[in-house]
């Protein structure tokens, strides 16, 4: 092969190269072939196709770049040959919306989906990025609704008083589905605080602390909204506590 035949070449594998190294084509595409096409138009095709890059001649090429590119050319050319050129690979191919198989992604199990969705609010929320981290746990919500993502979004909702409706209709889902759980009642709590709306706030901090007498949050915010003047608010709720569990308070040291 003369130096001629490889400078052109050369030409035709940066030419087409860039032509095709940011498209998505399908195999026609990239063989420029009709998804029409009769048996003998596509193998007249691959063999012009051929004839422009020809096997074998990158040995002649020095630029480790070009013989690179070369090789991409030449191997995605074949590959979709193999495909086209044979009627059952063609049909199956086409079948697919003109994808292999392994081109179709996976479609992702929904709950890991959401969990996956849940983990990015998570970490976008610890990054006080709020306003995206609540798009990504509404999605979650809605594939997979679980207490912990209406929990989360409902605490970040609260800091937005447009969102404080919202917020408390997350946090009563939360609560729904997690009675055992003091978080959603202490959230509560905190979002009828900032909104001013003492009763309320004293009714789920309470009910916070008699599922857990150790929340520090509910203690903190319900000797606030006692004052100094009122009865041991938390002395109150402890008494309550006990009275409703004797079985754990009234046992007696051995």
């Amino acid at each position: 092969m003369d130096k001629e035949e490889i400078k052109r070449i050369v030409a035709s594998v940066n030419t087409f190269y860039y032509e095709v190294k940011d498209r998505e084509l399908d195999h026609f595409e990239y063989l420029g072939i009709s998804k029409t096409a009769t048996q003998k138009e596509i193998e007249d095709k691959f063999q012009n196709f051929l004839h422009e890059f020809p096997p074998g001649s990158d040995s002649q090429i020095s630029d480790p770049d070009i013989k690179e590119r070369f090789a991409y050319i030449l191997n995605r050319g074949r590959q979709a040959y193999n495909i086209i050129a044979d009627y059952n690979k063609r049909a199956e191919y086409e079948k697919n919306g003109f994808r292999e198989k392994s081109e179709i992604p996976e479609e992702e199990d929904p709950i890991e989906k959401a969990r996956n969705l849940y983990r990015k609010g998570k970490t976008l929320y610890q990054r006080q990025k709020f306003l995206p981290a609540i798009s990504l746990l509404e999605q979650s919500i809605a594939i997979d609704p679980k207490a912990d993502a209406y929990l989360l979004a409902g605490m970040i909702q609260t800091g937005f008083p447009e969102l404080r409706r919202k917020s408390e209709q997350n946090l009563l889902k939360a609560v729904a589905l997690e009675s055992w759980n003091a978080e959603p009642y202490a959230a509560l709590g905190l979002l009828f605080y900032h909104e001013r709306l003492l009763k309320r706030s004293e009714g789920y901090f309470r009910k916070a602390l008699e599922l857990d007498p150790s929340h520090a949050l509910a203690k903190r915010r319900l000797l606030e909204i006692a004052g100094p003047d009122k009865k041991d608010i938390i002395g109150e709720v402890q008494d309550r506590i006990k009275k409703a569990l004797p079985s754990i308070f009234g046992k007696k040291k051995k």
